[in-house]
């Protein structure tokens, strides 16, 4: 997303409030209720929450990002902010079929080194419309190489809650998810994945 003066605001949050009839983002257009919490602007929009219960998962997302689009631009036009930015990422999000991908953040750190500083690893997550997946990517700080594992495959998006990560020794690292318990490790060597419950 293009950068552009935000006024000290950093992130947005849409709250959904039920009223029946409201189906659509189009169907009301105004945010209500703006709060400014220090560097996070919160709002809300309605939405008819029985309708959107009974939509399919597909239909769901689009209507998610279709309030929250709607929302950043309303709010975006109050302060007079550029509408390029909201509608190039809009575009993103369609062309990229609404697909989420970052690398998580596991207690204070997202990039973890090996004891003998040689493997650097991290957990990244991709979130699409009907599945979460979780890589464990390790990689040479020496080169281009690196080995990608899965951990989380064909699973609805939920909180999982990885709560630790570390290296057990110079060719195995853990990763440690808290709801449910769970734990996983990626090898080095064979390039292998144990899921460990």
């Amino acid at each position: 997303m293009p950068a552009f003066a935000t006024q000290g605001i950093v992130k947005l949050v849409v709250d959904i409030v039920d009223q029946p009839g409201i189906t659509t983002a189009a169907d009301h257009s105004e945010v209500e209720k703006e709060l400014l919490l220090l560097n996070v602007l919160q709002v809300k929009r309605p939405l008819d929450l029985t309708v959107y219960l009974a939509l399919s998962n597909d239909e769901k997302s689009r209507l998610q990002l279709e309030l929250i689009h709607t929302a950043c631009l309303v709010l975006g036009s109050k302060r007079e902010w550029p509408q390029a930015p909201f509608e190039e990422a809009y575009a993103h999000c369609l062309q990229a079929s609404l697909t989420n991908t970052w690398v998580m953040k596991i207690g204070r750190k997202r990039f973890f080194r090996s004891p003998d500083g040689r493997f650097t690893a991290c957990a990244v997550c991709q979130w699409t419309l009907n599945q979460f997946m979780v890589d464990i990517v390790l990689m040479s700080t020496k080169g281009n190489d690196y080995q990608c594992q899965r951990i989380v495959e064909n699973e609805p998006f939920q909180e999982h809650g990885f709560s630790e990560a570390h290296w057990l020794d110079g060719q195995t690292f853990q990763v440690t998810a808290a709801r449910p318990t769970r734990h996983w490790q990626a090898h080095l060597r064979g390039g292998t994945s144990t899921a460990l419950h």
